[in-house]
């Protein structure tokens, strides 16, 4: 099958013709009767009469486009009929030249199956937003039902300046990329005695409005920690960012090793700080976490975490702060719940102590050993978050909650079981010299990158 165009109709669009073929413009500065919108009426209510009528008029702009596009076969043409008494609006309305067209358009072309005229009832020609509306749900239909995965022509002329941008707008978001071609008509000026000049189609390099739409989309969704929903709509898009916000999704999930690798490739950060040399700095705070650089103070733990236990401590304790900015209190039990674990299960291989799951007999194992007093504080406050020191519910209730019924925790629910739980867990950050600032957070930084980057882009 050929291509599809999709065109505003204007006051220009539908013509006149004159003497030795040349075209001239009906006269839109008239009213009432005589205005275009009555003229174009009497003209449509004779040719119902008669269709030899349509020897008087003509096409004008799209047949530009059908010149410089020779598979177009089918054509949508949008055309107004605006409510209101306003005549200033109402007179240039163009619901009958769109009549006409699709009967002319057809006897001239022949290889045009269709040409369906399409009006947009109701929407004012300069109100962009009721129009931007009406393209929408007209051209969702269009592209999702009835043409689907097919090629379009979207004429950039013809219409008040907001129907064209309207119709790019929508046309540039439900539309991929390679699937649309953008054309604007250009004119030479008529003459006097308003004969038309002649036309030609020139191909525009639109698609601008769909990335600034994805990009906006796509902070969003990085704002809230959705990065894999954002690397989707940037596949397309954002194609220099969509490795990094996949690289965020592992990051998130704590799967530090796949993040690198599976994003980046084998030889991540060398790979990707060689191929992209404004990365270190675009993305300082991304190209730490690539270097498994801990944003705490490992010196003042070197004696009992190597360096890569100490940055996934640190790891843990970014993710459950920036939970905590987002409000998400359900994935605050659960991440400060694994800090616990890991920070226990560290200690043991470091101290070759029981390799026992349960994280209450690693505590008593490790309350034997003679570890540091920093230790002990931490070992002391797990003690707090477990049933079984306090005797009533606590952390691991909540976390089997969660975890088990799949029920979610609000943060009222937190401060009632455990009162003094958000200050005993800003402790903690002070004890490994992580930042409690928002501004200061890994995940805010990098989300802050990212979205500094794409405004760019």
């Amino acid at each position: 099958m050929g291509k599809i165009l999709i065109a505003n109709v204007g006051n220009r669009t539908l013509v006149m013709k004159g003497i030795n073929g040349t075209k001239e413009e009906y006269d839109t500065k008239k009213k009432g009767k005589d205005s275009f919108k009555e003229a174009t009426k009497a003209d449509w209510e004779e040719i119902l009469k008669d269709e030899s009528y349509l020897e008087l008029l003509d096409s004008n702009i799209i047949d530009a486009i059908i010149n410089a596009e020779d598979s177009i076969d089918r054509i949508y043409l949008f055309t107004s009929d605006q409510a209101g008494k306003d005549e200033n609006l109402t007179r240039k309305d163009t619901l009958y030249a769109g009549e006409i067209l699709c009967k002319l358009l057809k006897k001239k072309y022949s290889q045009l199956s269709f040409v369906e005229n399409i009006i947009l009832s109701g929407v004012k020609a300069i109100n962009l937003d009721e129009l931007t509306s009406s393209f929408r749900e007209k051209l969702l239909d269009i592209v999702e039902n009835k043409h689907k995965g097919e090629k379009f022509i979207i004429c950039d002329s013809g219409g008040t300046p907001q129907q064209k941008n309207a119709l790019k707008i929508v046309a540039e978001y439900f539309l991929n990329k390679d699937d649309v071609t953008f054309y604007q008509v250009y004119e030479e000026d008529e003459d006097e005695n308003g004969v038309i000049g002649k036309s030609y189609a020139e191909e525009q390099k639109f698609y601008q409005i769909r990335k600034i739409a994805d990009a906006q989309s796509m902070c969003i969704l990085i704002e809230r920690g959705e990065y894999a929903a954002a690397a989707y709509i940037g596949q397309k898009t954002q194609k220099d960012i969509e490795k990094l916000l996949w690289l965020m999704h592992y990051r998130v999930l704590l799967m530090t090793e796949d993040a690198k690798t599976q994003i980046l490739g084998i030889n991540a950060f060398k790979n990707w700080e060689r191929q992209n040399p404004y990365f270190k700095k675009e993305f300082p705070s991304i190209q730490n976490y690539l270097k498994q650089e801990p944003t705490g103070d490992h010196s003042k733990w070197n004696l009992e975490f190597t360096k890569d236990n100490f940055f996934r401590l640190c790891e843990i304790l970014e993710l459950g702060r920036f939970y905590y900015f987002k409000n998400d209190w359900s994935n605050v039990v659960l991440t400060y719940h694994v800090f616990l674990e890991t920070f226990v299960a560290f200690l043991n291989i470091f101290y070759h102590c029981s390799t026992e799951d349960k994280v209450t007999l690693r505590i008593r194992c490790l309350d034997q050993l003679n570890i540091s007093q920093g230790s002990k504080d931490f070992l002391n406050d797990f003690k707090k978050l477990n049933k079984h020191f306090t005797g009533h519910t606590s952390l691991n209730n909540l976390r089997n909650q969660i975890a088990h019924d799949g029920k979610g925790v609000k943060r009222e629910e937190i401060v009632n079981i455990i009162p003094d739980f958000f200050t005993m867990v800003e402790s903690w950050y002070s004890r490994f010299g992580v930042p409690v600032d928002k501004n200061k957070n890994a995940f805010i930084l990098a989300n802050k990158e990212l979205q500094e980057k794409m405004k760019r882009t």
